[in-house]
């Protein structure tokens, strides 16, 4: 769909333990690529692949960093300026460590690599 969007996160690697981070992971990474896959095939989600924006963690450089995520919002938010500012949908995945609040669906949060 033209008027669909897509920012797709995937992270394995983190800081080690160590230097107070989070274990590296084994599949996340995989899984956004996944989802990437099943949004751009016209069985699937059909998105145009311009219209999808795929971020995986690299271990060195350690990335991704907020910069990097906001990039592609913003690039995200000016496809749909010059498209005429009409969107239909954005989809947002996020594979990799996250953290929350005891009984809470509200006090979360997505930890990226650093």
């Amino acid at each position: 769909m033209t008027e669909d969007y897509a920012l797709i996160i995937g992270i394995n690697d983190y800081l080690p333990p160590a230097q107070f981070g989070l274990r590296t992971l084994k599949g996340a990474v995989n899984d956004a690529e996944e989802f990437t896959k099943w949004l751009t095939q016209p069985t699937g989600g059909n998105l145009p692949n311009e219209n999808v924006h795929t971020i995986v963690s690299t271990p060195a450089p350690l990335k991704p960093l907020q910069d990097e995520i906001d990039d592609a919002f913003l690039e995200i938010e000016a496809r749909v300026a010059q498209s005429g500012g009409k969107a239909r949908r954005l989809y947002f995945y996020f594979a990799g460590h996250g953290l929350g609040i005891l009984d809470s669906t509200v006090d979360t949060g997505l930890c990226l690599a650093n």
